[in-house]
């Protein structure tokens, strides 16, 4: 294939490869996205390493808020599900077992989520400089248990789902519909 290099890393079916944005992104957004993902992983350390009472006292200090308040925290989750719902690399996507539950720890281009299968769910992006907890927000906790998930589902090599599939299984069979072949 013309201008094709065998050493080249393998492009996805989006013709882009995965690190395309943190290769050719201004050094300024790099170091940023390196802190981001620096700091995740310290996060990700102490929600494995830490029980949640413990955690609550001497975790990284985090701000509440909520999703709907930032447009850029409702941005970040809607790229979660994107990713949650993708073939995402090792890279984006990480899993490991805890003290109180598994831990995913997911990046996207500006933002990383790192959270316990049971709560919290930390967001950090690069434009804000603060932890931000977003899993007390009432109105999207029932989605954001479902994407956490799902990212630890990914996470473990898992396929993605596909929200266009039916999730319901077939109902047991019952008395009523056994037809007898006499």
């Amino acid at each position: 294939m013309e201008g094709h290099d065998p050493g080249d890393q393998p492009t996805p079916a989006s013709g882009t490869p995965a690190d395309f944005p943190l290769r050719h992104a201004p050094d300024e957004v790099r170091r940023a996205q390196a802190a981001r993902r620096a700091l995740a992983a310290t996060l990700a350390t102490e929600l494995c390493d830490l029980p949640p009472a413990a955690w609550q006292r001497q975790a990284t200090p985090w701000i509440l808020t909520y999703i709907d308040d930032d447009p850029e925290l409702a941005a970040a989750v809607a790229d979660a599900w994107d990713l949650a719902r993708s073939q995402p690399s090792h890279d984006q996507v990480q899993t490991r077992s805890g003290a109180a539950g598994t831990v995913v720890a997911a990046h996207g281009d500006t933002w990383s989520l790192v959270a316990r299968a049971n709560g919290p769910i930390l967001l950090l992006t690069n434009h804000i400089q603060s932890v931000i907890r977003i899993d007390k927000d009432r109105s999207w906790q029932p989605d954001l248990t479902v994407l956490v998930s799902e990212l630890i589902d990914v996470g473990r090599g898992l396929p993605p789902v596909n929200p266009n599939e039916h999730f319901l299984p077939s109902p047991p069979p019952q008395p009523w519909t056994r037809r007898s072949r006499a």
